[in-house]
């Protein structure tokens, strides 16, 4: 990958901005960022789900891949296996916290032209991450971040599974929430719940609807009944989060923004995180989404799809070390009475953990499970068997 830092006198640069037909442009410390738009100035491109979250089309220097929407990047990805397939290479090294705060290193450098949707992002800058990571069982080519996402306007139409950017500011019915932007390309916006207000984080990259720090927020939930989970509840691209205790509430709770209801409660978890709040794809998949970034304004239309939570069994296991270990399980001694974090598991539904080549053959036999609707019979070394029932959803 070539990194750009031309020397040219501003007049000349100026003089071929103007040439350039329906381009727009904002100024960094050594480089122009230029987006250039397609002629009519708005344009459509398809969009798909995958466990939860978008992912879209992109080119990268001309080259096509699959690339993950996710604001909650402040500045976009490219897969390592996508950099070296195409003998790229990224320059400086760079030091950031991913979503569960750990202190990362990444390659990250300035490319030549990023298109999404007929729209052409050049000279953005982008790190150097491993997405099988976070996405282990799915092709990921890199991330479609802040950097990039904050530059236009945006529709996101999940039912009818397309994307549209465009230069002006997307007009929809719906409720408007103007947002806060900040110098690290975090979009938030300024919500309620209980009458406690808060700036809450977007983060389009997290599967969950909602989650807000314990400390700030558990003693509004006293009386509400919730399930509480012991170890690691989430994975970004440093791995698993820390091991906490996380409290999942039963019933969906009202959010407001300023006077106004908005049209669907969130399943809400209450843990020990990095922002006060986060609002993630979890709650966002019910609605129509427009993000106008030039307006700095968030639009949501309810749509006419009505996902159901899946159901689920009270542990959950990765692989760490080359064993399969548990990283997380329900405190309610009904179902995991025998079980503590860090457990080797031996066998799954009588296959021995040996014969899995990875968290990929894992997860299947976990979907089979869950379709036979049976328990999940999981062998713990030294501790003999361990019978799960089938959790469904409140």
């Amino acid at each position: 990958m070539t990194l750009i830092k031309p020397k040219i006198i501003l007049p000349v640069i100026f003089l071929v901005l103007q040439l350039i037909s329906g381009a727009s442009f904002a100024f960094g410390k050594d480089v122009i960022h230029m987006v250039i738009e397609p002629k009519e100035g708005i344009s459509t491109d398809s969009l798909w789900m995958h466990e939860g979250l978008m992912f879209v089309k992109a080119r990268i220097n001309g080259e096509e891949g699959t690339f993950l929407i996710d604001n909650g990047f402040s500045i976009s990805a490219l897969d390592r296996r996508f950099v070296s397939k195409h003998g790229w290479k990224l320059g400086r090294s760079t030091v950031a916290n991913d979503a569960n705060n750990k202190n990362m290193k990444f390659a990250k450098g300035k490319i030549k032209e990023a298109e999404v949707a007929g729209f052409r992002f050049l000279k953005e800058e982008f790190l150097e991450v491993d997405t099988q990571v976070f996405f282990p069982c799915y092709n990921v080519d890199g991330v479609i971040g802040a950097n990039i996402i904050n530059r236009v306007n945006w529709k996101f139409d999940i039912v009818h599974h397309k994307v549209t950017i465009s230069k002006k500011p997307i007009v929809m019915d719906g409720l408007v929430i103007k947002a806060k932007y900040y110098a690290n390309n975090r979009a938030a916006l300024p919500l309620s719940i209980r009458q406690k207000e808060f700036v809450c984080k977007v983060d389009l990259g997290m599967t969950r609807a909602f989650k807000v720090q314990s400390s700030e927020f558990l003693g509004l939930f006293e009386q509400e009944e919730y399930t509480a989970k012991v170890g690691a509840t989430s994975i970004s691209v440093g791995g698993l989060g820390k091991s906490d205790t996380s409290y999942f509430l039963k019933k969906p709770v009202p959010i407001y923004s300023g006077d106004v209801l908005l049209p669907i409660s969130t399943e809400l978890k209450l843990s020990k995180e990095k922002y006060m709040a986060t609002v993630g794809m979890g709650y966002f998949k019910y609605y129509n989404l427009v993000i106008n970034s030039t307006t700095k304004e968030y639009i949501l239309q309810p749509n006419a799809k009505q996902q159901k939570r899946g159901n689920s069994y009270a542990v959950s296991s990765y692989l760490i070390d080359d064993y399969f270990k548990v990283i997380s399980y329900t405190l309610d001694a009904t179902y995991t009475s025998g079980l503590a974090l860090g457990d080797t598991v031996l066998s799954i539904n009588g296959v021995p953990a040996e014969e899995l080549q990875d968290i990929c053959d894992y997860r299947e036999l976990l979907k089979k499970s869950i379709l036979s609707k049976e328990p999940l019979i999981l062998q713990i070394k030294g501790k003999g068997f361990e019978a799960l029932p089938l959790l469904k959803p409140d």
